[in-house]
C-alpha cells in the first residue's frame, strides 16, 4: 500500500505542475536520468531535476503522466510504468504589443517508460530512469522548451553519487570492455605474449560483468 501511495504521489505531482508537490515524493539523494543515451542529457541531483521540472512546468497549461501498464517487483523495490504523457502546451502570442493575437493551442502527445527505484520502506523515490520518445524530446528542446532546458547534469548530487554514476554506468562499461578486446589483440599478435593478452582480457572482462551485474542492482 507504502509503494502504490507513493507512486499515485509521483504521477499526481508531474499532473500538479507545482514542482514543490512533485518534489514532495522525491529523497534529498534523488537522481533522475533520461534515455536513449543519444539525448545527451546527463542525469539530475534533486535540484538539477527542480530546475530542470521548473522550465518544462511553465510551457504546460495542463499536463498528465496515465499509467498503460505497471509491473512492481517489491523484492528490489522497482516499478516501472509504462505511460503516455498528455497535456496541453501554453499558446504563445503571434505578435507584440496591443492587440496581439494567440498561437492556437498545442496537443501535446508523448510517451515513456520510466523505471522508478524506491526506499526501502516504500515512501520515497531514490531514482527515476526515463525511457523517452527520442522525436518528442527533441521537438520539445527545440520548439518548445525555455532556456537551460537540460539544465546542470548533477545538480547538488553528493560525490558518491557521481562516482557511481561515472564508473558503473553502460557507458564506462562498455569503454572498459572495448579496452580488454584492444588489450587481448595487441597481445595476440604475438605468441609469446598471448598468454599475457589472455589474462589481461580475463580479468577486464570479468571486472565488466560483476560491474554490469552490480548497476543493474542498484537500479
Amino acid at each position: 500500500m507504502r509503494v502504490q501511495n507513493t507512486i499515485r504521489s509521483l504521477l499526481q505531482g508531474y499532473a500538479s505542475l507545482d514542482v514543490p508537490t512533485l518534489l514532495a515524493s522525491l529523497s534529498d539523494q534523488f537522481i533522475h536520468r533520461v534515455l536513449p543515451a543519444s539525448l545527451d542529457m546527463p542525469p539530475r541531483g534533486i535540484d538539477a531535476f527542480a530546475q530542470h521540472a521548473t522550465g518544462i512546468f511553465s510551457v504546460f497549461d495542463k499536463f498528465a503522466m496515465v499509467p498503460e501498464e505497471t509491473f512492481t517487483d517489491l523484492g528490489k523495490g522497482i516499478v516501472t510504468i509504462h505511460a503516455r504523457m498528455e497535456g496541453t502546451l501554453k499558446a504563445k502570442p503571434q505578435s507584440d504589443g496591443p492587440g496581439a493575437v494567440q498561437a492556437p493551442t498545442i496537443e501535446w502527445r508523448n510517451e515513456c517508460v520510466m523505471m522508478i527505484r524506491l526506499s526501502p520502506d516504500g515512501s520515497e523515490v531514490l531514482e527515476i530512469t526515463e525511457f523517452v520518445d527520442s522525436h518528442k524530446a527533441i521537438e520539445m528542446r527545440q520548439r518548445h522548451a525555455p532556456k537551460n532546458f537540460d539544465g546542470p547534469s548533477t545538480g547538488n548530487a553528493t560525490m558518491a553519487q557521481r562516482e557511481r554514476m561515472a564508473v558503473w554506468s553502460p557507458t564506462a562499461l562498455f569503454t572498459r570492455f572495448s579496452l580488454a578486446m584492444g588489450a587481448s589483440a595487441v597481445a595476440s599478435t604475438r605468441a609469446a605474449r598471448w598468454a599475457g593478452g589472455s589474462i589481461l582480457f580475463t580479468c577486464i572482462a570479468a571486472q565488466t560483468f560483476w560491474g554490469v551485474r552490480r548497476w543493474m542492482n542498484s537500479n
